[in-house]
């Protein structure tokens, strides 16, 4: 079912649902007050009859001259009858001598003997609405008491009477039926009507979604411009519009990022593989001394670390985030620095390294401490690339608001004002780099942005043409409270922001 056709069905149904509420609620209202009418009639004549009775402590007795009776249309349609009749269920008064083949055969058969039905049909098939009175004495009379004898005058003396009103049915029942059937074609009419107009207004107002949904069929992801169809509608379709191209760009700016990094991927592990595959062919052409036998196997290791070293930033840089880190370690970050820079191995630039802390206390931080040294490591091999033997490489502790900072800084060539916002992506190299013949392959600043996203903190550059770079990173860093576990007293604390003479 198409999604204008849920709707139709919803407000339809919806619809359908008021009607029929309001149809019967209005129904059941008129009913209520037409009977209601009639009830009405019904009691204003027995109040008039009730005048006509009159009671003594041994008899009751029908007494209607010294009264005015209300009238009594038996054969009419709006008619209102009355009757009178004793305890037995004699006639006693009928304003237009009813026969009995017209009278209620059901009311008949109970005349004085039962409570009359409130509603009743003639022999005519008529319905009548019956409201009676039975006026009787109240505990048998008075001891002592004699009731009259009739007199031939029409006077007569009762022990109880019985005095019954009728009020036609027939107009009520007319107009319900014909309120009735209104209420059935209005409700169909409006009801057909309001299915025209919302399949139109639903046709209308599906236009811009069907452009979209067209629009989205269309979308190539080989074209860099793929983006979904203006609509102009200036509503929530339009700014899920604009959400969805902002999507569909971020998407494709990383579909093209990994396209790039597959084939620059390829062509950097192609290179040492085709070196070492070149180098060991030449040796096996012919006899060789063991000093070139050596030389080749020497080329052969170098290239093969490189290839490893490729092949492990790869692996890193193509896992989740979440599978980084298995495990998380309480760390601080002053005290492992020391430890990470003694344990180091030794090479031409490790007395360049100099270590200083702006903060007398700890900085805890949660870590895996493989990858921590990997970041520092990235980090301090990717200045002594870029700067000049002799020249310090500063590595600076801080604590900024709720965060660790590391900070590593060298005096080489810098980096260039356009190349900083490209410098973490993986495989990115300057062109000054490239001429200026630095080994390395572009992944070492990646793989620092991935750890340092793992650990939940932010790394940035600063850099200058011909005075160096400086790397930021903050981690965020946790309490914890442990005073024999600190060896400040071997960190120098000194107040400095840069290196000496920059």
């Amino acid at each position: 079912m198409s999604l204008s056709n849920r709707f139709s069905t919803l407000l339809l149904g919806t619809l359908a649902l008021i009607l029929v509420g309001f149809s019967t609620a209005l129904f059941v209202t008129s009913r209520i007050y037409l009977n209601r009418q009639v009830d009405d009639r019904l009691a204003a004549t027995l109040n008039i009859l009730n005048t006509c009775v009159d009671r003594k402590p041994g008899w009751v007795r029908w007494e209607p001259r010294k009264k005015r009776l209300p009238p009594s249309r038996w054969n009419e349609r709006h008619a209102t009858a009355w009757l009178v009749t004793d305890g037995r269920g004699r006639l006693l008064t009928c304003p237009e001598n009813i026969p009995d083949d017209e009278l209620p055969p059901s009311w008949v058969s109970r005349m004085g003997t039962g409570t009359l039905p409130d509603r009743v049909t003639d022999r005519k098939g008529r319905s009548w609405r019956v409201a009676p009175i039975r006026v009787a004495l109240s505990g048998g009379g008075e001891p002592g008491v004699e009731r009259p004898q009739d007199t031939p005058d029409g006077k007569s003396y009762h022990d109880e009477i019985v005095l019954a009103a009728f009020g036609s049915l027939d107009e009520t029942e007319a107009t319900l039926a014909s309120l009735g059937s209104f209420l059935v074609c209005i409700s169909i009419l409006v009801w057909m009507m309001a299915a025209l107009c919302a399949r139109w207004l639903l046709r209308k107002t599906m236009v811009p979604l069907t452009r979209l949904v067209a629009s989205a069929q269309s979308l190539d992801a080989a074209n860099p411009g793929w983006t979904l169809a203006e609509v102009g509608t200036r509503d929530e379709l339009d700014d899920l519009r604009r959400a969805f191209n902002d999507l569909l760009a971020r998407l494709h700016e990383a579909y093209d990022r990994q396209r790039r990094f597959s084939s620059e991927a390829s062509h950097q592990l192609r290179t040492p593989v085709a070196v070492m595959i070149g180098h060991l062919e030449v040796a096996q052409r012919y006899e060789r001394s063991g000093e070139q036998y050596r030389r080749v196997i020497h080329l052969a290791h170098k290239r093969s670390v490189e290839l490893g070293q490729i092949i492990e930033s790869l692996l890193f840089l193509s896992r989740p985030d979440a599978s980084t880190l298995t495990q998380f370690e309480l760390l601080d970050l002053n005290c492992w620095l020391m430890k990470y820079l003694e344990n180091r191995p030794d090479n031409q630039r490790s007395s360049d390294i100099v270590l200083r802390s702006r903060t007398r206390g700890c900085l805890w931080i949660k870590a895996q401490p493989q990858l921590l040294g990997q970041l520092v490591e990235n980090l301090l091999d990717n200045a002594c690339k870029y700067s000049p033997a002799g020249q310090p490489i500063v590595i600076v502790t801080a604590e900024e608001g709720v965060s660790a900072l590391l900070v590593v800084e060298d005096s080489g060539c810098g980096i260039a004002r356009e190349d900083l916002t490209r410098i973490f992506e993986p495989f990115f190299r300057s062109s000054s780099t490239s001429h200026q013949r630095v080994p390395g392959i572009g992944l070492g600043l990646s793989v620092v942005e991935r750890i340092v996203k793992a650990f939940g903190g932010t790394v940035t550059a600063q850099s200058e043409i011909g005075r160096g770079s400086r790397f930021e990173v903050r981690l965020p860093m946790t309490e914890f409270s442990d005073p024999e576990s600190s060896a400040l007293s071997r960190v120098r604390p000194e107040l400095t922001d840069a290196i000496p003479g920059r």
